[in-house]
């Protein structure tokens, strides 16, 4: 996202970029705050490296670096492997980040997995993004029976990619990953049931607004902290969220075979926004039932961000869902953007989400706005929402947003995402750093890469939404975030989710507003 300095620059002087330099666009942040590697110089590095391989574009060092789109023309034979060309455009975004190309796309659609879980709203995320990034077969066991509620998770599953096998069934042999969703309880009771460990499990522990993934059977000691008296809807729904996306990321690793997989259990709490080995996994939720009924969302863009957040928002009950964006459904889009399925192609994105949501929320009152977000219309679209979320992807139309919401005094949740890294903040005005003090002024007529150019694994922004969600529910509920004058950074590859402090720009406009 921070790479944007590099914007105009030749490949010389572009590699020439430090990590202090990176600091001083950031604002004067110090030099060891930049350890995490989405924002460090080394990443810029790396990432002309890759341009330049991938395109073999580049032979002249005095080239400047400029805009661009990859598409399907685009994508070299290494890149494409065996995949057909629908399978190039389908996989498009995650098969030009460097770790999957076309041969480990083929892994996927040629892998076998099996998730096993209480009831299937808990697995919905997982199972859409296993379909969505196109796990050839995914099989699933669950307790319910088969309701309603079942069946239109399963069949919008399916949707977002017809072409996989997706079934229920008790047992399946010759699998690549087997995952094991649910609480404490739930976890030991199939942990007794297993007389044997192999190395392709995920276990995924949760409770209210807690858990952990880890790739080796837990113990009951470990379980026990994730224990919780009395199960919270909006804390289990959170945790199920976060956790799938994680899962999810964790299965692609595994069976491509890149990154770090969490042997020791990775926990997270989502109430206070800790996450590591080594966490307070303490939830002081005094609000403990907590009524989103009488309260309203607005979601700018419906996209990578915005869909897992509007499903999200619709799982916990959430009063009134705005969604605005000017899009039509591609192909392309189907490796993430989750609300959306191959029979919504062509359609518009806030059609295809609000359609696919009422179908799978009946009772969800969903406003859909079919136009892109700018400064005439900014002011009417939020003055009925209590809060906003940023699923939007460039930088001018957030520097637009931030005017807008500090001018009507609304909360705002920011995220980005890129490849297999992410970053999240909660904006309140008068109260936090605004979205200039973080990004600065001089950037805004400079465009961040994108996921069209670096890629895009699907569950990192779920994780991310999942994130945005927890921190909105506490805001409209509270008054309070976790990540307020804080940014937290995500990085999958390593598994590592870090946050750190951010200060007020003392020339920031809107200080006095």
């Amino acid at each position: 996202m921070l790479t944007v300095i590099a914007k105009g620059k030749k490949i010389e002087e572009a590699l020439k970029i430090t990590n202090e330099g990176v600091a001083e666009a950031l604002g004067g942040l110090p030099k060891n705050k930049l350890d995490c590697p989405n924002i460090a110089a080394t990443a810029l590095h790396k990432a002309i490296k890759n341009y330049k391989e991938k395109n073999k574009l580049i032979e002249n060092k005095e080239i400047e670096i400029k805009e661009c789109t990859i598409r399907e023309k685009d994508i070299d034979s290494k890149s494409r492997a065996n995949l057909s060309p629908e399978e190039v455009r389908r996989y498009l975004r995650q098969i030009i980040i460097p770790e999957i190309r076309g041969e480990g796309q083929e892994k996927l659609l040629n892998s076998k997995i099996f998730i096993k879980a209480k009831k299937v709203e808990m697995i919905s995320l997982l199972l859409f993004y296993c379909a969505a990034m196109g796990i050839g077969e995914i099989y699933y066991n669950t307790d319910d029976e088969n309701n309603s509620l079942e069946k239109s998770i399963i069949n919008h599953a399916k949707d977002i990619n017809p072409e996989l096998k997706i079934e229920k069934s008790s047992g399946v042999e010759n699998l690549d990953i087997e995952i094991f969703f649910g609480s404490p309880n739930y976890i030991e009771k199939l942990i007794d049931n297993k007389k044997t460990e192999t190395n392709n499990k995920i276990y995924a522990v949760i409770g209210n607004w807690k858990g952990f993934i880890t790739s080796k059977m837990p113990s009951k000691n470990i379980t026990s902290e994730i224990n919780s008296k009395e199960i919270i809807k909006e804390g289990l729904v959170l945790s199920s969220s976060f956790s799938s996306s994680f899962a999810a990321t964790q299965v692609i690793k595994k069976i491509i075979g890149f990154g770090e997989i969490s042997e020791k259990p990775y926990y997270f709490n989502l109430w206070n926004m800790s996450f590591g080995e080594q966490i307070n996994l303490q939830v002081n939720d005094k609000n403990k039932k907590q009524n989103l009924n009488n309260k309203s969302c607005l979601i700018v863009g419906c996209g990578g961000l915005g869909t897992p957040a509007a499903f999200i928002l619709s799982q916990l009950g959430i009063g009134k869902l705005g969604l605005v964006d000017d899009d039509t459904v591609e192909l392309s889009n189907l490796n993430r953007q989750i609300l959306h399925s191959t029979s919504k192609i062509g359609k518009e994105k806030v059609f295809s989400a609000k359609k696919n949501l009422e179908k799978l929320f009946p009772a969800v009152k969903v406003n859909s706005y079919n136009t892109r977000f700018n400064e005439k219309n900014a002011s009417d679209l939020l003055e009925s929402y209590d809060i906003v979320i940023d699923g939007l992807d460039n930088l001018n139309t957030r520097y637009i947003l931030n005017d807008k919401i500090q001018k009507t005094n609304i909360p705002y949740i920011h995220a980005g995402a890129l490849a297999l890294y992410g970053q999240v903040t909660t904006i309140i005005p008068n109260r936090t750093p605004c979205f200039e003090c973080i990004f600065p002024e001089n950037i805004r007529n400079t465009r961040a890469l994108s996921c069209s150019e670096t890629g895009i694994l699907g569950p990192v922004t779920g994780l991310m939404a999942s994130i945005q969600v927890a921190e909105a529910l506490k805001i409209l509920n509270s008054n309070k975030g976790s990540l307020e004058g804080k940014l937290l950074f995500v990085d999958l590859t390593i598994n590592y989710i870090q946050k750190m402090e951010i200060e007020l720009d003392k020339n920031c406009k809107y200080k006095d507003e």
